[in-house]
């Protein structure tokens, strides 16, 4: 299941960086931008890295818009709402449909990750960290060991929850703590002795004589 998970993840991802590098690049193609392939590439790659490839995939081309005198108020607002609203409807609408909890990772362990591996292999690993990090944790949430899941939780911020998830709930126990203590009461189960028999009415009528 977790390799699964994995191919499922990673397909799901380049295909919604495909289509917001399309997005971008049609985009700017319509409006006649010089090097609409380049920055088309460019926000593909991008999608990969969280929040900053964002802002660097829609800033890039702004210059060349702004500073062309052929382009008005027009363009340059296409220019930047159409790549804009591309990847604010693949960070919001769709990973989270497609993805569900697969990239539930905190914030911290995203800066960190972005950072650990920039200093390793720069912007190759800027745009790798998410998905590196997002494989990890599948990984170590499908082996069966409460260590590995965990760790699990520490990367998606929810650890407490991931540890105690196979705990039973606490209304379960009081139920059966009750349980046990009305059978103690009978000497261990069973059903509850019968109740003594009357005596018989001319039996009390000669022990009243008497």
């Amino acid at each position: 299941h977790g390799d699964a998970a994995i191919r499922s993840y990673l397909k799901s991802k380049i295909g919604v960086s495909i289509l917001v590098g399309l997005a971008t690049a049609v985009s700017l193609a319509a409006l006649g931008v010089d090097l609409w392939l380049v920055f088309g590439l460019l926000g593909f790659w991008l999608n990969f890295v969280p929040v900053i490839g964002t802002v660097f995939a829609i800033a890039l081309p702004m210059p060349i818009v702004l500073l062309d005198p052929d382009f008005n108020l027009a363009h340059v607002l296409v220019a930047f709402l159409v790549p804009g609203a591309a990847h604010a409807l693949a960070g919001n609408v769709l990973e989270p449909y497609l993805f569900g909890k697969t990239l539930d990772l905190s914030p911290v362990v995203i800066l960190c990750s972005l950072m650990v591996w920039a200093a390793l292999w720069g912007i190759t690993g800027m745009v790798l960290a998410v998905p590196i990090t997002a494989v990890l944790r599948i990984k170590l949430e499908h082996i069966d060991s409460h260590m590995t899941r965990y760790l699990a939780g520490v990367l998606a911020g929810t650890s407490r929850s991931l540890i105690f998830a196979e705990t039973a709930p606490d209304g379960e126990d009081k139920e059966k703590q009750d349980g046990d203590g009305g059978d103690s009461d009978n000497g261990g189960g069973g059903p509850p002795p019968p109740p003594a028999a009357a005596a018989p009415p001319a039996a009390a009528a000669a022990a009243k004589k008497e």
